[in-house]
């Protein structure tokens, strides 16, 4: 079931934007997109999701608008949307008078007139008048500085035009106090605050005035945030659990007193938080996220109900689990695979082939979408996973290995085939195995080609052989022989090794030679005195 958004919450309107914040929907396994609509579903503005804002745009001053929130995900080149939020109604802000290039901390007089329309008539009414002094630059550079966990001292510079200022008025409110303090624009511009509380964020504000005219006529706010000194120093590592989920480790450089919990929460995602139970752990894990994001964690630490530190770190979730390989070639030392990338617009993706210890062994190519690795030893079971890397800007993080692929590199052929005359209707094989000859070889098959059925299998050992039987005398056969691997590999064996044997005919004599020569290579096959067909 699609869920439907919230409503939207106006949060700022001015002549021609309407400013909305929302709340987006909970979901671990769609990214959803967020548009501002009308009625008919048209967009009229556009939506922020890391701040959690929409704004509406090129409306009209002083005009009620009415709009709704809709939530968009894409499934492969195909968008779905929700359907419409319930409406929200705000109106546009009228256009303000303002008379501009004036000069700062200078006194003015205003005159306003009415007037009918200009097709009617050009005698304005009488004026009104008034006097009022335009407001002073703000001060430059506020900077607020805890230098001990109750003390603050705040510095600042006189803005570029300062004439007609007569004096700066800085006050801090934080910890249901309020503190401030004056000073005189001929004095250092700095104003010290005491008796404040420790690790307790405030509201620093500063202005500037004309002291000249009863009352004053002030500067706009500058406003800033400051926290106070905390007695708890600490730091914090942001490290991926899963593509799904992030731990959140706390890294103190002493032992710290008092500290309760340790609260983490992602940042623009207040709802998606994790504690740390200082007494018993130093780290946590978030889950929720969405894979392959960097997200930012800030964590506070509580003493009695009170924020005691503030720290914050940034960490990448794992790219999604890619599919199992698919192998679908191999050779003496070399494993191909086939493999699917992931279905994740926003990256390209890196794939590598790693072992149990996610060492690397095989590389892939995306255009293809092939895995090979190459130098490998024959007659070898390997376990291969794949893995998808996100390489971005100094990001190097990859995903959780994929279910792994059981497969093996085939044997090597024997060295060496020697075929010996047993009888006129019996060859005896025996087989040196190749100098390589691994322990996952089984057993040695030699079969005559052609010959349905006219085979022998010989254990593997230092120096197998076996008799084909049944055979025809006075021929020569064609002997294919390879070597095969055992257990859940049983059906895979080495490329064909070839040799030439001939059955004795009735009353043959045993040393008489016989020669088999092959096109212009002329393979020389001699029997010797005791009857074999020997393979140079």
């Amino acid at each position: 079931m699609f869920l439907v958004p919230l409503p939207l919450e106006l949060i700022k309107r001015e002549p021609t934007t309407l400013k909305y914040t929302f709340h987006q929907l909970s979901s671990t396994s769609r990214i959803y997109e967020y548009k501002v609509v009308e009625e008919r579903k048209l967009p009229i503005g556009t939506c922020d999701v890391a701040k959690l804002t929409c704004i509406a745009t090129s409306l009209v001053s002083g005009t009620p608008y009415t709009v709704y929130l809709v939530a968009c995900y894409r499934s492969g080149n195909e968008t779905f949307c929700s359907e419409k939020s319930d409406p929200t109604t705000s109106y546009t802000s009228p256009f303000p008078c303002e008379i501009v290039g004036l000069r700062p901390s200078t006194r003015y007089t205003i005159a306003v007139r009415s007037w009918l329309d200009l097709a009617l008539s050009d005698i304005p009414s009488d004026a009104k008048t008034c006097s009022v002094s335009t407001q002073s630059a703000q001060p430059a550079n506020v900077t607020p500085s805890s230098i001990t966990p109750s003390v603050m001292v705040v510095t600042f510079k006189a803005p570029n035009v300062a004439t007609g200022i007569g004096l700066y008025e800085v006050s801090v409110v934080g910890g249901n106090q309020f503190k401030s303090c004056t000073i005189l624009s001929t004095n250092k511009l700095e104003c010290l605050l005491d008796d404040l509380l420790a690790a307790t964020e405030y509201q620093v504000t500063a202005r500037s005035c004309v002291d000249v005219v009863e009352p004053f006529v002030c500067s706009t706010n500058v406003t800033v945030s400051a926290w106070t000194r905390s007695y708890v120093n600490f730091s914090v590592i942001v490290s991926p659990e899963s593509s799904e989920s992030l731990r959140t480790s706390i890294i103190s450089p002493v032992q710290v007193k008092g500290v309760e919990t340790y609260v983490a929460s992602v940042e623009g995602y207040v709802e998606l938080t994790c504690i740390v139970d200082a007494s018993s752990a130093n780290s946590c894990v978030i889950n929720g996220l969405n894979a392959a994001t960097n997200y930012t964690i800030a964590v506070t630490a509580w003493i009695n109900g009170h924020i005691a530190g503030t720290s914050s770190g940034n960490g990448w979730t794992r790219p999604t689990t890619p599919c199992r390989l698919l192998q679908f070639d191999q050779g003496t030392t070399y494993l191909r695979w086939k493999f699917a990338s992931l279905e994740d617009p926003r990256w390209l993706y890196e794939y590598r082939v790693v072992d149990a210890t996610n060492i690397g062994f095989g590389e892939c190519e995306i255009a293809s979408l092939t895995c090979v690795a190459t130098a490998l030893t024959p007659c070898t079971t390997y376990t291969a996973y794949l893995i998808a890397c996100l390489v971005l800007n100094g990001v190097n993080i990859c995903s959780e290995r994929s279910t792994p692929d059981y497969t093996t590199t085939i044997p090597n052929f024997p060295s060496k085939i020697i075929v010996s005359t047993v009888s006129s209707t019996s060859l005896n094989v025996s087989i040196e195995p190749p100098t390589d000859a691994p322990a996952g070889v089984d057993h040695y098959k030699a079969e005559i080609l052609g010959g349905e059925h006219l085979c022998c299998s010989a254990k593997a050992s230092p120096s197998p052989s076996c008799a084909i039987d049944g055979l025809r005398p006075a021929t020569i056969y064609t002997v294919v022989v390879r070597a095969w691997m055992s257990g859940r590999f049983s059906g895979v064996s080495s490329a064909s090794a070839t040799a030439y044997g001939r059955t004795a005919p009735p009353n043959d004599n045993p040393n008489e030679p016989a020669y088999r020569h092959c096109g212009t290579d002329a393979f020389r096959w001699h029997m010797s005195q005791f009857g074999q067909f020997i393979y140079d």
